[in-house]
């Protein structure tokens, strides 16, 4: 053979070396850093709820939750342990893969999951990305990651490199940001913009009834999955500055009800409420409420809540435990 050929293949065989050993490192130093500091932003919810979590009830949804749940007022008022695990951009694939997570480390008394009326009909992955350090964890995160990219994901995720391809700019920028991902037990008000959000009124539009397969089955999955491990859930569609199609009452909200009566949820829907939508200054947005209006729902939801079964079984867990 000749010898530039053989020169070029020990030189192919030499780098393809030298990539999985960097792999190899990079990946021995992120997880020592994982677990030594915890990642960085948006990452540190997840290895809150995934690795350190013991709290008597988890709030989860996507940035909804985050700017509409005050866990402060609401630990004074009820007398356990809560934390918003919200996420940024986020939708119920995230979710479910964020429960079987939390759940495998610590099983809280109660989830409250914080979803849109429209919840259903989101035919997207969201930042399902944001999993790709946990790639290996549980048989459930690895399916879900690997539909990444029309399913193309799947050899890449095996790589070091490709699954903390964002994290270490991460670390580099929380350097030089406010860490308040995790500050308020993990509420991050909106503030007020400078001009009110216009009210949003799709009421007149048809419904085209359209529900993503994958957002009902990861609905249905949660539940079952929350109720095998005796976890109390309570569905929370909190309030927003727009009145969607059919009136305000998609058929992904019916069916989101439908579901949820079926196995004994209890659903509270705060989407439609007049008092809300005579107040565009409690808005950020036409779908998030900004800091005065975080405080005003929550006070609001506390009242009710307190008066709810869910509450009482959480309460009655959690005292049951104590005792112990």
């Amino acid at each position: 053979m000749n010898r530039d050929v053989i020169k070029c293949i020990k030189t192919c065989v030499a780098l393809v070396v030298i990539v999985i050993l960097l792999d190899v490192l990079f990946g021995q130093i992120m997880s020592f850093y994982s677990k030594r500091y915890g990642l960085p932003g948006d990452y540190a919810k997840i290895e809150y709820l995934f690795r350190q979590s013991q709290d008597d009830v988890l709030i989860l949804g996507s940035s909804v939750a985050i700017n509409s749940f005050m866990p402060a007022p609401m630990m004074d008022s009820l007398g356990v342990s809560i934390f918003n695990g919200g996420g940024n951009a986020q939708n119920l694939v995230f979710f479910r893969c964020v429960v079987d997570g939390a759940l495998k480390h610590h099983q809280p008394r109660g989830i409250i999951l914080v979803l849109q009326p429209d919840e259903l009909a989101f035919d997207d992955m969201g930042r399902i990305s944001l999993l790709n350090p946990y790639y290996g964890q549980s048989s459930l995160i690895d399916s879900t990651l690997a539909l990444q990219n029309n399913g193309k994901a799947a050899f890449f995720l095996h790589s070091n490199l490709y699954r903390y391809n964002t994290v270490w700019f991460r670390i580099l920028l929380q350097s030089f940001l406010p860490k308040e991902e995790m500050a308020n037990y993990g509420f991050v008000a909106k503030h007020k913009p400078l001009l009110l959000p216009e009210f949003n009124d799709l009421g007149s539009r048809p419904d085209d009834r359209f529900v993503a397969p994958d957002k009902l089955q990861s609905l249905q999955a949660i539940i079952g999955q929350v109720q095998a491990d005796d976890v109390e859930l309570l569905v929370v569609i909190p309030p927003c500055y727009k009145r969607l199609m059919a009136g305000g009452n998609p058929y992904s909200k019916q069916l989101l009800k439908q579901v949820c009566q079926e196995h004994g949820v209890q659903v509270m829907d705060y989407s439609e409420m007049d008092y809300f939508w005579q107040r565009p200054e409690l808005f950020y947005d036409n779908s998030h409420l900004n800091g005065e209006g975080a405080n005003v729902f929550t006070q609001m939801f506390i009242g009710q809540i307190l008066k709810s079964e869910f509450y009482q079984r959480v309460k009655s867990k959690s005292d049951e435990s104590n005792k112990n």
